[in-house]
């Protein structure tokens, strides 16, 4: 009967224990703590483009800021310590560094923002976790932005470098594709100044699927290199959107500007030259007569190829000058033919294009009119105890009876061989022979083998393709010859 009275009493005195157990110890009592966010979940259809700029430069680079509510619905403080970020379904969590800002801390029930800055050409889908003092009370945020950008910009060729001509105001064309349903309004497009003007009047109506052409002037005066790049911002908007930017780089790979006079051997003035009828073997000659009309010294003497060559060495500007090539008819076509020489003027490293008309009336060679092998490649049987490193000479004509070859390079297939031209004339003429040594290290080698020689040459002809003489060689090593 004294059981209930018991009961009362032992729970009395396990309530003052606790109670007095969390005062001396206040570490250890539980409290809740939250960090809420609203809204968790953001659609970047919703937030508006910001720009950034420099006063130097026409590129704009551009981003989009999330500000999210952040509330700690505990009760006591909490520290706001950073933020990791991830891409979709990805499980790799990174640093999301200066993208997301935050509040230090925030008391109990106090309210602060989270700012978050982002790429809205990256991937669609982002989502921040922000770390706190408490692991229990990390928030997610997650942006969805599946913003593809609506227009494409071109200029120039399709396909291949473009290129303008330097020392000059230079007209060029930017043209912007539609590539959504809705029309797009170009609203002004900025340039780095003293690079590329624009004289269209905005806005610019641009309906799907369609293109404009907006006509722009480079500036390609007192340019120190052969290339000129500048950048344009294209600021733009759709019927239903808000502003939005695009950036486009204008690349041209510059040439010289250079006039073409008559020079009183052709019917031409401009660059291309008649040379008639001519003998096959013979190089066509052709003469051109030609203004420097830029701003910057032509150094003509620089010019690398010998069938190239120039009265002066320098051309300062509005200096004329006359310049010679020399085409190799060797392996031309039979008939009227028209040849295409690109010829560099330094310092432009974009070459300028000469045409030389000819009629040749003889047959174009065969290909047999090359270089031929006239010696055995094979090292027959050697013993790798006492042959050491071998050697063979292989003898190589030119059996064209028209061109000089150049050697240009010498090889054998790897693995213990190697090749090397004899002497210091490379040049065979029509006839001459030369010696190629073959060196073959045979030590440590057991068995048959087999490599190839390699010779590259050269007929030193503009137009032509160089060509490749390869010969198999092959021999055997056997140990144990002592």
């Amino acid at each position: 009967k004294f059981s209930g009275h018991i009961f009362c009493c032992s729970h009395g005195v396990v309530k003052r224990l606790l109670f007095l157990f969390l005062f001396l110890f206040p570490a250890c009592r539980v409290f809740s703590q939250s960090l809420k966010v609203e809204p968790c979940a953001v659609s970047g259809d919703t937030v508006p483009f910001m720009f950034f700029s420099n006063q130097k430069s026409a590129v704009v680079l551009k981003y989009k800021e999330v500000r999210v509510k952040c509330t700690n619905a505990g009760s006591v403080k909490i520290v706001l310590k950073g933020a990791k970020e991830n891409y979709g379904t990805d499980t790799l969590w990174m640093n999301a560094g200066g993208s997301v800002k935050m509040p230090p801390e925030l008391g109990p029930h106090q309210a602060g923002v989270i700012v978050i800055t982002y790429d809205p050409g990256g991937p669609p889908q982002r989502r921040y976790r922000i770390i706190t003092s408490d692991k229990n009370s990390d928030a997610l945020i997650l942006i969805n932005d599946d913003y593809s950008k609506p227009v494409s910009f071109s200029s120039g060729p399709v396909t291949g470098m473009a290129t303008a001509i330097a020392g000059r105001l230079s007209p060029a064309d930017l043209v912007v594709r539609n590539k959504s349903d809705e029309d797009i309004f170009v609203d002004s497009i900025r340039t780095a100044p003293g690079d590329i003007s624009v004289t269209t009047a905005f806005p610019l109506i641009i309906f799907p699927g369609s293109t404009a052409d907006v006509p722009v002037t480079l500036d390609l005066r007192n340019r120190l290199g052969g290339y000129f790049a500048s950048g344009c911002a294209v600021f733009f908007h759709l019927r239903t959107k808000t502003e939005d930017e695009s950036n486009y780089m204008f690349s041209y790979a510059l040439v010289p500007d250079i006039g073409f006079l008559p020079n009183g051997l052709s019917l031409f003035p401009d660059n291309v030259f008649n040379a008639g009828t001519v003998k096959r073997g013979d190089d066509a000659i052709a003469g051109f007569v030609l203004v420097n009309k830029g701003d910057r010294t032509l150094h003509t003497g620089l010019m690398p190829d010998k069938q190239i060559t120039a009265n002066k060495d320098s051309v300062l500007p509005g200096d004329t000058f006359h310049l010679r090539i020399a085409l190799n008819t060797a392996y031309l076509d039979s008939g009227s033919s028209v040849s295409r020489i690109d010829v560099a003027f330094p310092p432009y490293y974009m070459p300028v294009p000469f045409f030389i008309k000819a009629n040749l009336l003889s047959p174009k060679p065969g290909s047999a009119d090359a270089l031929v092998c006239l010696s055995s490649l094979d090292f027959d049987t050697v013993c790798s105890d006492t042959a050491g490193v071998i050697k063979r000479i292989v003898l190589l004509k030119n059996e064209s009876k028209l061109t000089p070859l150049t050697i240009t390079r010498v090889t054998t297939s790897d693995g213990g061989s190697m090749a090397d031209l004899e002497g210091n004339n490379p040049v065979l003429n029509p006839g001459d022979t030369a010696r190629v040594i073959i060196y073959f290290d045979a030590a440590n080698r057991t068995g048959p083998y087999s490599k190839t020689l390699s010779v590259q040459w050269d007929n030193g002809s503009l137009g032509n393709s160089p060509g490749c003489f390869l010969q198999a060689f092959k021999g055997c090593v056997i140990k144990g010859c002592r």
